[in-house]
């Protein structure tokens, strides 16, 4: 009788085996089909890179930034205002300028009453 109870325990064993060992991979392949028909609309990553179009932006003039209008991955349009440059030293050169232009008004003058009086 012990003897039959061991084959029936050897049996049961064979058994279990066999549908493991053909039931678990049905099992997973079913379970990783659907975790991929879940999840493959969505695109993860931890270091993504994308190739994309990027374009230097610079100006005709040195100057420092005084505020920027655009963010980071904005979308811009053709003629949009990215960026503005202090005006502080431009308006100081403007003035200078200014000012060599008045003077050399001034010495044209200067030179005409000169050449008036010498002619005259």
């Amino acid at each position: 009788m012990a003897d039959g109870v061991a084959t029936k325990r050897g049996l049961i064993a064979r058994l279990g085996r066999v549908t493991l060992l053909s039931v678990g991979p049905v099992l997973l392949a079913v379970a990783g089909g659907a975790y991929f028909a879940a999840t493959a609309r969505y695109v993860t990553t931890e270091n993504a890179y994308i190739k994309a179009e990027k374009t230097a932006v610079s100006t005709e003039v040195t100057g420092h930034v005084a505020e920027v209008t655009v963010r980071e991955n904005d979308i811009v349009e053709v003629g949009q205002l990215l960026f503005r440059l202090d005006e502080s030293r431009f308006r100081i050169e403007l003035g200078q300028k200014q000012a060599a232009l008045e003077s050399a008004r001034q010495e044209v003058e200067t030179l005409r009453s000169l050449y008036r009086q010498k002619t005259a």
